[in-house]
């Protein structure tokens, strides 16, 4: 029988090898925080093809920053966007106060912050406080992956982070959703 520091020990371990709640939830777009500036080019292909589609094809992929740990820089808990970015911008932009998106435990030991070219990687709490204060990296500089079975897998090729949903975009506007 396990005593109960055991137990708890178990618990905490559990807990950090967790990735991602196992739900999609909506996120109001003034709660979300970037971490990195936008390509232009991109967003605009972004918000085009929102625009033609009318459909949010996947989720973004958030991490929840609760107030508690920065009382002086947020009122409130924030979602730090790890990937998705363009995706928010252009549903924002185009009038849309909430999006969808897979909340992802960004201090999980499966999840890993890396530079496209792979040779540099950043401490998460680092990536936390400079987005909070508005130092944004330079678009496509972040790679965020999931470690999973010896691999690294970038979250945007990872089915159960970001799953195919083409959910109607007119369903997110306030007091208008649907799921």
């Amino acid at each position: 029988m396990h005593s109960a520091s055991t137990r708890k020990i178990v618990r905490a371990e559990a807990k950090r090898d967790a990735l991602a709640a196992p739900f999609i939830s909506i996120v109001r777009t003034c709660d979300l925080v970037p971490h990195e500036k936008l390509d232009e080019k991109h967003y605009i292909e972004t918000r085009d093809e929102l625009k033609y589609t009318g459909i949010l094809r996947r989720p973004i992929a958030v991490h929840r920053i609760a107030q508690h740990r920065y009382p002086d820089l947020i009122r409130c808990d924030r979602f730090l966007i790890l990937d998705g970015h363009h995706r928010a911008a252009a549903v924002s932009d185009l009038g849309y106060g909430l999006i969808l998106a897979r909340l992802v435990d960004l201090f999980s030991r499966r999840v890993g912050i890396k530079s496209w070219d792979g040779e540099r990687s950043w401490p998460k709490r680092q990536l936390e406080i400079d987005a909070l204060e508005g130092r944004l990296r330079e678009p496509q500089t972040t790679k965020h992956v999931v470690r999973l079975d010896g691999k690294e897998i970038p979250f945007h090729h990872y089915e159960p982070i970001e799953p195919l949903i083409n959910y109607p975009l007119k369903h997110l506007k306030r007091g208008n959703m649907i799921w």
